[in-house]
C-alpha cells in the first residue's frame, strides 16, 4: 500500500474512533427555595428550632436523578446529576423555605451545638422523593415534633406531595421537586404554629 493511502487510512480510522468516543455533557441541578406566601399569623416569635435529623433513603445516594418507570422499576439518569448530594441540598433547602414560612423564628439544622437548646425538634424521614416518566416529582415523607424536653408531642405525620412538572425537560422535573419541598415546609409551618404535629 502507498504511503499516502496508508496515511489517509491511518486518518479516516482516527477521525471515527474520535467521533466514537465523544460523550454528550452531563447537566447538574440543584433544588431551590420557593417564595414563601406573607402570613399575618406568624406566632413563632422567640421560637428556635432545630430541624433534622433528616434520613434519606439509601437509593437516593447517588448522583443521577432516579426516575420511576414502573411500579417496581427504578432508573438513575447518567447525564442529569444532582450537583450535591441530595440529602444535604434537600436539608438546606428545606431550612431556607421553612425560614420563609417563619420568619419570626430561629431555624437550626441539625447537629446544632449541645449548648444550643431549641424549643421544638423537627424530625423527618423521607420515604420517597424522584420523579416518574410523565414529569410528576413525588415526596413522601413522614415528620414528628419533638418539645425541648424531647418528648413527642403526637404521632407522626405522612404525607405525600405530587408536582407535575411545566414541561417535559429535567430542569422542569427539579423544579417540580423543589415545589414539593415548599408545600412539605408549609405544612411543618402550620404545625409549628399550632405548636402541635
Amino acid at each position: 500500500m502507498k504511503p499516502v493511502r496508508l496515511t489517509l487510512l491511518f486518518f479516516t480510522l482516527a477521525i471515527i474512533l474520535n467521533g466514537c468516543g465523544t460523550t454528550p455533557p452531563s447537566h447538574y441541578y440543584l433544588l431551590s427555595p420557593e417564595p414563601a406566601a406573607q402570613t399575618a399569623n406568624d406566632t413563632s416569635n422567640n421560637l428556635t428550632i432545630g430541624l433534622g435529623p433528616i434520613d434519606f433513603p439509601p437509593y437516593l445516594d447517588r448522583n443521577g436523578i432516579v426516575v420511576s418507570t414502573g411500579d417496581n422499576s427504578l432508573t438513575a439518569a447518567e447525564l442529569h446529576r444532582w450537583a450535591e448530594p441530595l440529602a444535604d441540598n434537600f436539608a438546606r433547602v428545606l431550612s431556607q423555605d421553612l425560614a420563609a414560612e417563619l420568619p419570626r423564628a430561629d431555624i437550626r439544622s441539625y447537629p446544632w451545638r449541645l449548648n444550643a437548646a431549641v424549643n421544638m425538634q423537627v424530625r423527618l424521614t423521607v420515604l420517597r422523593f424522584d420523579t416518574d416518566n410523565h414529569n410528576r416529582a413525588h415526596l413522601s415523607v413522614r415528620w414528628g415534633l419533638i418539645d425541648g424536653k424531647g418528648e413527642t408531642r403526637r404521632p407522626s405525620h405522612n404525607r405525600e406531595y405530587v408536582v407535575v412538572g411545566q414541561g417535559d425537560d429535567y430542569a422542569a422535573r427539579v423544579k417540580a421537586m423543589s415545589q414539593c419541598v415548599s408545600a412539605l415546609s408549609r405544612d411543618l409551618a402550620e404545625s409549628i404554629r399550632r405548636r402541635k404535629p
